[in-house]
This record gives C-alpha cells, structure tokens and sequence, in this order.
C-alpha cells in the first residue's frame, strides 16, 4: 500500500489534476474495504 502512496505522490508531482482524482479514488476504495471488512 505504501508504494501506491507513493507512485500517486510521484503522479502528483507530474500532473496535478489526474493526481487529485487518483488519490480521491484510492481514498474511496479504501473507504468501501473497510466498510466491507466491518
């Protein structure tokens, strides 16, 4: 998980805009497995 976090940081970096919606959706996806793991 923390190389993910780390490749968006480096998305981030490169274009700001798709970055924003890749760390959005990794923050939902997250979101909905502990949701599912509860």
């Amino acid at each position: 998980m923390r190389r993910i976090i780390e490749h968006l940081f480096e998305l981030i970096e490169a274009n700001t805009p798709c970055a924003i919606c890749a760390v959005a959706a990794s923050f939902a996806i997250t979101g909905c497995l502990r949701f599912i793991w509860e």
